[in-house]
C-alpha cells in the first residue's frame, strides 16, 4: 500500500502551478510546505485537488478531507490568504522536526516544542486540525520515539488520541526494545500513581495497561527459608537520602526481632527518559546508576549490589539470587519492576517512599501517616484485589527543637529549600518565587547539593543577594530548627524534609500531589503559583504567620496519634 497521496495546486484560473506529495512519512512538513505555497504564492487564493491511486492508504485521503471540512466525495478545495499565515507555518515544519529528529531534547528545547503547541493550538481549527491529524498519524503508523513524545504531551496538554492501553501494547510487541522501554514505563507509573495525571486520562485505562505491562511474568520456585528476609532497594545513597534512612530503620527493627537480612540494590532508578522521546519537563530523575553507592555503612554484611545496565540483566540476577537465600518474606523499599517481573513464592511487603500508591502487586502494603490512604487503597486494590494494608506509624527519627515563637522576626523570615536533587527540580517559576519573597526583606537557606552557580542567578538579583548554600547537612532536622517557613518546588518528592519542618512547627508552602503534601496536609497546599506568591505575603503577617505554627503543631499530633511501629508489623507478618 502506498504511503503517500499526490496534492495538485491551481491558481483562479485553472492553471496547475506546483505538486506536492503529503506522505505518512513526512505529513507534517507537507503540510507546512503546501501551506508556505499558498500563504506566499503571487495570487490570493488557490485551489488544490488531492489524487490517491488504487494502492493509497485509504488514511490518508480521508485525513486530508477532514483538515480542509470535506466529506467523503469531495475533491477540489479553496485555499486563501485569510486560511494560512506564515508564523503557524513556520511552526508546523518545527514541530516536525523536533519529532523527526530522534534525538535527546534538552529542557529548553521541550519547552520551545511545548510552547510551539499552544501557539498552534490558539491559531483557529484549520491549524489544529492539521497538528490532530498529525498525532493521529503518529498513533497509527510511527515508531516508539513519536509514540512516546505523543503520549507525554498528552499528559502536558491533557488529551488522548494515543490510548494508554495501546501505547502499553505497542511496548509489548517491541520486544528489541524492552530495555529502552523499561525507564518509560516506570515514568508514566510514577506519574499515574503519584496522582499527576490529569482527568483527560482515566485512571482505569492505565489499570488496564499495567496489568499487560511489557515485561512477561516470570515464574521462579523454592522452598522459602524460615526468618529469612531480603530488601530490594532501588539505589543506596547516604543518611540524608530519606529512602536509604527507611532501609536503615528497617534493618534495625529486623535486628531486633532477629530475622536473617540480606539487601540487594538493583540500582533501579528512574532515568532520564529524553533519549526515548519522553517531553515531560522538571520530571525525571536524573540520577544515574553509578551515583548508588555503600558509603553509609549497612549494618549486615549480606549486601549484593547490582551493575546491570539492562532490565533482563537484572530479572536474571534477581531470580538467581532468589533461588539461592529462598526468603520467608521479601520487602521493596519503592517500587521495583524486576521484582514485579517475577512470581515468587516469598511474601512480598511493599515499604513505599511516598505518600502516594506506587505500583506494585505485594501481599502487603505499608500505608505510611500521613498518606492519601483511600485513594493508595483504590488504586493498589485495582491492581491486585487481596492486598492486605497495615498503618506505619512514624518510624524515621526526626531530632527537633523547635525555635520559639518569640524568636521569630516576622520582618525578615528565613525560608529553607530541601532536597537531594535541587539541581534538577528548580523551575524557573519557582525561582522567580523565591526571588520576589526575597524582594520583600526575607531570605532563603538552601539544603542539599546545590551551588550558586547551579542556579542562573542573574534574573534574580534579590535571591542571589539573600540566599544561603549549606549543601548536605548532618542533622538536617534539627538544622532546619532556625528556618520559618518551608518552600517545596514543583517535584514528587520531599517528604522527608516536610516532616522535619513539620515537627519543628515551621509552616510549609507546597503545591498539590506531591510528597510534602501529603505529609503537611491540605493546611499547606496551594492550588498554582499566583497561590502560592499569595501565601508567601500572608506569611508575612505576625497573626497568620503564628496560625500556620499552630496547625503544624496539630498536623505532629495527626501523624504520631497512631498506626502500627515497624517491629510489631514484621511481627505480624
Amino acid at each position: 500500500m502506498e504511503r503517500k497521496i499526490l496534492i495538485k495546486i491551481f491558481d483562479g484560473d485553472a492553471n496547475l502551478v506546483r505538486t506536492i506529495e503529503l506522505s505518512i512519512e513526512s505529513y507534517m512538513r507537507d503540510w507546512s510546505s503546501l501551506l508556505s505555497f499558498c500563504c506566499e504564492g503571487e495570487v490570493d487564493s488557490y485551489f488544490i485537488e488531492a489524487h490517491a491511486s488504487n494502492l493509497s492508504d485509504p488514511w490518508l485521503i480521508r485525513s486530508f478531507r477532514r483538515v480542509l471540512n470535506g466529506n467523503e466525495g469531495s475533491k477540489t478545495f479553496f485555499i486563501n490568504n485569510d486560511k494560512t499565515n506564515k508564523s503557524g507555518n513556520i511552526l508546523l515544519s518545527y514541530i516536525a522536526s523536533s519529532f523527526d529528529n530522534e534525538a535527546e531534547l534538552t529542557e529548553l528545547e521541550q519547552e520551545k516544542l511545548i510552547k510551539s503547541i499552544a501557539q498552534v493550538m490558539s491559531l483557529g481549527s484549520f491549524y489544529s486540525s492539521i497538528l490532530i491529524e498529525y498525532f493521529k498519524c503518529i498513533a497509527l503508523f510511527y515508531g516508539l520515539y513519536h509514540k512516546t513524545m505523543l503520549f507525554s504531551l498528552q499528559l502536558v496538554f491533557n488529551f488522548t488520541i494515543l490510548t494508554p492501553l495501546d501505547y502499553f501494547n505497542y511496548i509489548r510487541r517491541e520486544k528489541n526494545s524492552k530495555d529502552k522501554c523499561f525507564p518509560l514505563m516506570k515514568q508514566i507509573h510514577a506519574l499515574l500513581f503519584s496522582g499527576r495525571i490529569k482527568e483527560g486520562i482515566k485512571n482505569s485505562e492505565f489499570i488496564h495497561a499495567y496489568n499487560s505491562i511489557a515485561i512477561d511474568r516470570i515464574k521462579v520456585e523454592y522452598d522459602v527459608e524460615p526468618d529469612v528476609v531480603l530488601i530490594v532497594v532501588p539505589q543506596v545513597l547516604s543518611r540524608s537520602h530519606a529512602p536509604t534512612r527507611m532501609l536503615i530503620s528497617l534493618l534495625q527493627a529486623l535486628k531486633k526481632t532477629k530475622r536473617t537480612s540480606y539487601v540487594i540494590n538493583t540500582n533501579d532508578i528512574l532515568p532520564d527518559t529524553k533519549a526515548s522521546g519522553w517531553v515531560m519537563p522538571i520530571r525525571g530523575n536524573k540520577l544515574a546508576p553509578n551515583l548508588a553507592s555503600t558509603e553509609i555503612g549497612l549494618p549486615i554484611n549480606r549486601y549484593f549490589q547490582f551493575d546491570s545496565s539492562s532490565l533482563s540483566e537484572t530479572i536474571k540476577k534477581l531470580s538467581e539470587l532468589l533461588v539461592s537465600i529462598r526468603p520467608e518474606s521479601v520487602w521493596t523499599i519503592a517500587d521495583n519492576v524486576a521484582l514485579e517481573s517475577l512470581e515468587i513464592p516469598s511474601k512480598k511487603i511493599m515499604m513505599p517512599t511516598t505518600a502516594h500508591a506506587q505500583f506494585c502487586k505485594p501481599d502487603y502494603y505499608l500505608i505510611r501517616q500521613g498518606s492519601n490512604s483511600d485513594n493508595v487503597k483504590s488504586v493498589i486494590s485495582n491492581l491486585k484485589k487481596d492486598v492486605k494494608y497495615l498503618s506505619l506509624r512514624n518510624f524515621l527519627d526526626v531530632n527537633v527543637s523547635p525555635k520559639p515563637t518569640e524568636m521569630v522576626n516576622i520582618k525578615s523570615l528565613v525560608a529553607c529549600v530541601v532536597g537531594n536533587r535541587l539541581t534538577y527540580e528548580l523551575s524557573a517559576e519557582f525561582l522567580l518565587i523565591c526571588d520576589k519573597w526575597c524582594s520583600m526583606g526575607n531570605k532563603i537557606e538552601f539544603f542539599g547539593p546545590i551551588e550558586s552557580k547551579d542556579i542562573d542567578l542573574t534574573s534574580y538579583t534579590n535571591l542571589r543577594e539573600n540566599s544561603t548554600f549549606n549543601g548536605y547537612v548532618d542533622n538536617l532536622s534539627s538544622k532546619l530548627s532556625h528556618c520559618d517557613v518551608f518552600l517545596n518546588p514543583e517535584r514528587l518528592g520531599g517528604g522527608y524534609g516536610a516532616r522535619a519542618a513539620i515537627y519543628n512547627h515551621i509552616p510549609v508552602v507546597t503545591l498539590p500531589d506531591n510528597d510534602v503534601a501529603a505529609n503537611a496536609g491540605n493546611a499547606f497546599v496551594v492550588s498554582d503559583w499566583n497561590e502560592y506568591l499569595e501565601e508567601l505575603i500572608k506569611l508575612t503577617d505576625y497573626n497568620y504567620y503564628n496560625s500556620k505554627r499552630e496547625r503544624a503543631k496539630e498536623r505532629v499530633e495527626i501523624i504520631e496519634g497512631s498506626g502500627t511501629s515497624l517491629e510489631d508489623i514484621i511481627n505480624i507478618i
